[in-house]
């Protein structure tokens, strides 16, 4: 019978002179202050110009796929800044499983191990999204998107150790502060009810990486290995089609169904 060291039932987690302004002089005068005010006055109005759907602007959304599909979260605020054009900043934390091929392990138990890897993994994101009906105001109506995020993950993984005369284990280790980086372009419809209740739908390519290399641990290569096995599935939510270029990391089909409302 395998034995399961008892560092695994921890539980990690599932637990910013002149009458001028001078620049070497690092001060404002009369003069810098006007340019100031105008400056912002020409912004003022630029701002005013940007109506969004019956004048409200910002939105808060979140997202009801990512607890299923990534055991995760995912939510973020939005600005309309053009008539077409939104800017968003994005939150996500997803803690997705993952079972573990190891060779060893299965030609002995005719079985995948029982305990599943997972990859916890934070980012913080930009978001663009460019509405295609110029007759209607962002944010109603079908658009194009982009999003970039980076962050930090954090590994969990078990090891079949074997040693001559004696019983076999599964040995669990931890890789913290992975760098991650994820970026996806899609396609998505929104549409607003009651005037303040939002319903967007988006479906897209996702490109996801994990840079193991630059974490501080060293990483025997054969736990490298399996890591980077089930790895190549992170990041698309929906469908992986492997890994991308030479990082651990899947690229592949999103999807989210977000809600939110318009806040003002």
């Amino acid at each position: 019978m395998t034995a399961l060291i008892s560092y695994l039932n921890k539980g990690r987690w599932w637990t910013v002179d002149g009458g001028r302004t001078t620049i070497n002089g690092g001060r404002w005068t009369m003069d810098g202050l006007l340019w100031t005010i105008l400056l912002l006055c020409f912004a003022f109005v630029a701002s005013g110009q940007t109506t969004g759907y019956q004048g409200k602007r910002l939105m808060f959304k979140t997202d009801l796929v990512s607890p299923v599909s990534e055991r995760g979260i995912n939510m973020g605020l939005e600005y309309v800044v053009l008539r077409n054009a939104v800017l968003g900043l994005d939150f996500s934390l997803t803690g997705k499983q993952y079972t573990q091929r190891i060779t060893s392990y299965y030609d002995m138990y005719n079985e995948d191990p029982p305990i599943a890897a997972s990859i916890r993994d934070m980012q913080v994101g930009i978001t663009g999204q460019y509405f295609l009906n110029t007759a209607l105001p962002a944010p109603k109506g079908s658009y194009v998107f982009g999003k970039y995020a980076i962050g930090q993950a954090d590994i969990f993984a078990v090891d079949h150790i074997m040693r001559e005369g004696e019983e076999d284990f599964l040995e669990g280790f931890e890789i913290n502060n992975i760098s991650s980086h994820q970026f996806d372009l899609g396609v998505g419809y929104q549409e607003v009810f009651f005037s303040f209740l939002l319903v967007d739908f988006d479906i897209g390519v996702s490109v996801a990486s994990l840079f193991l290399n630059n974490n501080e641990s060293e990483l025997l290569p054969h736990r490298e290995v399996l890591v980077g096995d089930f790895a190549r599935k992170h990041g698309p939510n929906i469908f992986s089609l492997g890994v991308w270029r030479d990082t651990p990391g899947g690229i592949g089909l999103s999807m989210h169904l977000k809600i939110g409302i318009l806040l003002f």
